[in-house]
């Protein structure tokens, strides 16, 4: 009987220590899944148009205008455009496709009529009742796409 006892034991351990590998290496893919669309992320990007969802209309930096330059870092989002600076202070990413953020800090000299779409169509995802930005997002190599609630799609090239 007490070898009986400890087979069973022994049983009952190997099949807890089982169980937890299979949570672990769980646990360990989906984490992994998540780090790489955010690495994904990471880096300096160019806007280089706005695609008008309704009619299809594409509407792409002017030669003489200074591209708009946002660099995705592991903690913060900055910029700059042809005459400020900016800053998304901290980010997170909500269902690995939406960028969720707060405080959305930018100088203020006077800007061309590019930088000023580009803080218009910022500005417009800001949702009033949670004071939170919210920016759907696709990575497509080195192609980037903002989905803006104004029925614009941003879309950016990396650097």
């Amino acid at each position: 009987m007490n070898t009986f006892h400890s087979m069973t034991t022994k049983n009952l351990i190997f099949a807890f220590i089982g169980y937890l590998l299979f949570i672990c290496s769980s646990c360990s893919s989906d984490d992994q899944k998540d780090s790489i669309q955010e690495t994904s992320l990471l880096g300096t990007w160019l806007v280089e148009s706005y695609e008008n969802t309704d009619d299809n209309s594409i509407t792409s930096r002017p030669a003489e205008e200074t591209s708009i330059i946002i660099v995705i870092s592991e903690k913060n989002i900055s910029g700059t455009t042809s005459s400020n600076e900016f800053e998304f202070d901290e980010y997170s990413l909500m269902n690995s496709n939406t960028l969720i953020f707060e405080d959305f800090l930018t100088t203020e000299a006077g800007e061309t009529e590019w930088g000023e779409r580009f803080y218009n169509s910022i500005n417009a995802q800001l949702e009033v009742i949670e004071s939170v930005y919210e920016i759907p997002f696709e990575v497509d190599g080195s192609q980037l796409s903002f989905t803006l609630d104004s029925g614009l799609v941003m879309n950016l090239t990396r650097q």
